[in-house]
Parts: C-alpha cells; structure tokens; sequence
C-alpha cells in the first residue's frame, strides 16, 4: 500500500488507524463526554479515509459502530452466510448501491425461539399488503427474500 499511494492517503489512513486502535483499546462508557469526542473523531478520521480503501470486511454487528449511517455509501454491499441473516441486516444493505446477498438454500434460517414476533413490534402487522410480509417475520432470512425478488 504504501508504494503506490500518495503521502495524503498514507497520512490519512496512519491517523485512521490510530483512532481505531484508540477506539478498540478504550473501554468507553456512553454517557461520558469522551466516549462522544471518541466516536466523533473516528467517523470524522474514517470518512477521510474511505476513498482510499475499496474494500472495507466487518461483521454485520460491527458496521453501526464503525460506518457512517448513509445511503450508497459503498458501490457493493455483500452479505455471505445470509441464511442465519434476518431483516436486522437492511440497514447494511441500504448502505450499497449494489447487493450481492450469499446464502444456502439448505441450510435452516436464524432461529431466535426466545423472541417472538409480537416482542419485534410483529413487523407482519404493517406489511399487510406486502408479497414479501411473510419473509419479516422472524425465522425468515434476507437470503429467502432475496430469492424473492
């Protein structure tokens, strides 16, 4: 990396890399006023540096704490083992212009027997129109409404 790319990209990812050392290092409570300066200075350290890296790798439960919430922010969103992935992952995908969504047709879908749709506000509720209602409620994977689409 550091052949090929320009001092101003170097210094830029250098300084994104030390904020998120600093960010994984700190036990940061929410309600202090470090914890916000904190989490301010590493999304301002990281939308410096995301023209420079065309391919960023995190789990789905890391990208709000470590992506700005904005639409087509990346040209493609790919989401693998998507059969254990439910609706929780839209929110990732909105964050593509592109979605490649890789799954298992044979493997079984998310299973949270302790949550109940009625617990999830019954999303089925608000989609009564919907050709897609049963593909919210829980147990359904976003690999099976992608294969609706």
């Amino acid at each position: 990396l550091s052949q090929n790319s320009t001092p101003e990209a170097r210094g830029t990812l250098l300084r994104f890399a030390k904020m998120l050392d600093n960010v994984q290092n700190k036990t940061m409570e929410k309600d202090t006023g470090e914890a916000t300066l904190n989490r301010q200075e590493y999304l301002a350290a990281f939308e410096e540096c995301i023209r420079f890296i065309p391919c960023w790798v995190m789990t789905t439960h890391q990208v709000p704490d470590y992506l700005l919430p904005h639409f087509d922010l990346f040209d493609l969103v790919v989401i693998d083992e998507a059969s254990q992935c439910d609706i929780s992952v839209l929110p990732v995908l909105l964050r593509g212009k592109q979605w490649l969504v890789v799954g298992d047709i044979h493997q079984g879908g998310p299973r949270e027997s302790f949550v109940t749709d009625t617990r999830l506000d019954n999303p089925g509720e608000f989609l009564f129109n919907s050709p897609f209602r049963s593909s919210f409620l829980s147990g359904n994977s976003i690999f099976d409404l992608a294969a609706q689409a």
